[in-house]
């Protein structure tokens, strides 16, 4: 359903076998902004759709919807939607062979590093 009540139909998948190819047509569900808006558009907007997350800054929801898998009935799905505020933000440059990072931000509020584990598939 987009901002102005509208439930798209786009094809999402296309079905490939040795035999033949077909498209499948998905609902698909889109959310944006709609006009009238106080919220500052630094906020970062997360909706649910069933198991779903979609996730952006409100600044890009004015030009760029969120899209999701809809069920036929799109009446039936529950939103849950939360409204958060970045405070702090860092840039990680994966390397070769390491696994483990101590992220530091610029901020006073996040002062103390985030220690994370990453496991990527060889």
């Amino acid at each position: 359903i987009t901002a102005s009540g509208h439930f798209c139909l786009n094809t999402v998948l296309i079905l490939a076998s040795s035999r033949r190819r077909r498209a499948v047509y998905l609902a698909t569900m889109e959310i944006s902004l709609g006009d009238g808006n106080a919220l500052d558009k630094g906020y970062l907007l997360s909706i649910r759709v069933g198991a779903t997350r979609r996730q952006a800054l409100l600044e890009t929801l004015v030009n760029q919807p969120l899209k999701f898998p809809s069920s036929i009935d799109p009446l039936a799905e529950a939103l849950k939607i939360d409204v958060l505020q970045p405070i702090a933000t860092s840039r990680l440059v994966l390397q070769r062979g390491v696994s483990d990072y101590q992220v530091k931000f610029d901020s006073s509020i996040a002062a103390s590093p985030l220690a994370l584990h990453i496991e990527r598939p060889d």
